[in-house]
């Protein structure tokens, strides 16, 4: 399984969303629930602005999953990852579903919690 590269300006958005309210209530619920989150990351052509979709999904593989749909397109200006909780990314990884870890938070009891993920490339349609 090969995993996206994220575009330049993802990186910086993702560290810039992470402590908003919205996405630690997503994060939080996350944890909690122990489950998965999607993190959709969609930046206007114009400004530069960012704007965060959260989906909630019940773990790694239904996250991959979902992200097959034809509506999960990442493009220049459109990118996505993962928020797993610890015991949803323990359970992936005894299931044998690769993972590919990326930005750490630093000093934060979240950083043990949950953890951030890259997301597979999007497999061709099969006719």
């Amino acid at each position: 399984m090969q995993f996206r590269k994220y575009q330049p300006w993802a990186r910086e958005a993702l560290v810039r969303a992470l402590p908003t309210r919205d996405v630690l209530n997503g994060v939080a619920r996350c944890i909690a629930e122990e489950r998965a989150l999607i993190l959709q990351l969609v930046r206007t052509r114009t400004t530069g602005r960012v704007t965060v979709v959260q989906y909630p999904v019940a773990g790694v593989q239904a996250a991959y999953d979902r992200l097959q749909a034809d509506d999960m397109e990442a493009s220049d200006f459109v990118v996505y990852f993962i928020v797993a909780s610890a015991p949803t990314l323990l359970q992936a990884e005894v299931d044998g579903i690769p993972v590919m870890r990326t930005i750490r938070t630093r000093g934060r009891a979240s950083a043990t919690q949950a953890e951030i993920l890259r997301v597979p490339v999007k497999e061709s349609s099969r006719a």
